[in-house]
């Protein structure tokens, strides 16, 4: 089993850890911007937790994780056995540049508990997370998804993870590309 950088996939569990905890109290929840311009325009604005993940802004994420602490992210990571559970490489970039790590079918195994509301969250910041990841919504099917990007020692990975309902059916993917080269090119955001 090969685990990757989950990128800001780590964004579903990062939220339900932010609710849990108590730093975030609801999907309106407004972080002002700390005027820092980013390479991505849409995270130069103040942003709604719900707009924060929608647009996978690092900033607030990061905020999130400084306030949370490494001792109660360590703890949750833990008991929720989520990938290789290192927060290592800094509360604010383990994620992204540090050493946390998951599989695809550890992705999966967890998109299956939060489907299922089997976590150890609470059913409602389950479901919070849930109408956060929901992307695309017809008469045929839903789709719930995340994105998450991120390069490593000149290696960029790429990952969306999710689950699509159709009729009385649920599939679940995780998908991880990797491309070697520090340009971003071919990747969307």
């Amino acid at each position: 089993m090969e685990r990757f950088i989950p990128a800001s996939t780590y964004k579903i569990i990062h939220s339900l850890i932010a609710l849990e905890t108590g730093v975030i109290p609801d999907s309106t929840h407004v972080m002002e911007w700390d005027s820092v311009r980013r390479s991505i325009p849409v995270w130069n604005q103040d942003h709604t937790f719900k707009t924060a993940f929608r647009n996978s802004v690092v900033w607030y994420y990061q905020r999130i994780a400084r306030e949370v602490g490494e001792e109660r992210m360590t703890e949750l990571l833990k008991r929720e056995g989520y990938g290789n559970r290192d927060i290592s490489g800094g509360i604010d970039l383990f994620w992204l540049t540090g050493g946390l790590r998951i599989s695809q079918s550890e992705q999966i195994q967890y998109l299956m508990k939060l489907y299922h509301n089997k976590t150890g969250f609470s059913e409602e910041h389950e479901n919070m997370v849930k109408d956060f990841m929901l992307r695309e919504e017809t008469e045929a099917y839903k789709l719930y998804g995340k994105t998450g990007w991120a390069i490593v020692d000149s290696m960029n990975y790429g990952w969306f993870v999710g689950f699509l309902e159709q009729s009385e059916n649920v599939y679940y993917f995780a998908t991880q590309i990797e491309k070697k080269g520090d340009d971003t090119q071919g990747f969307a955001r």
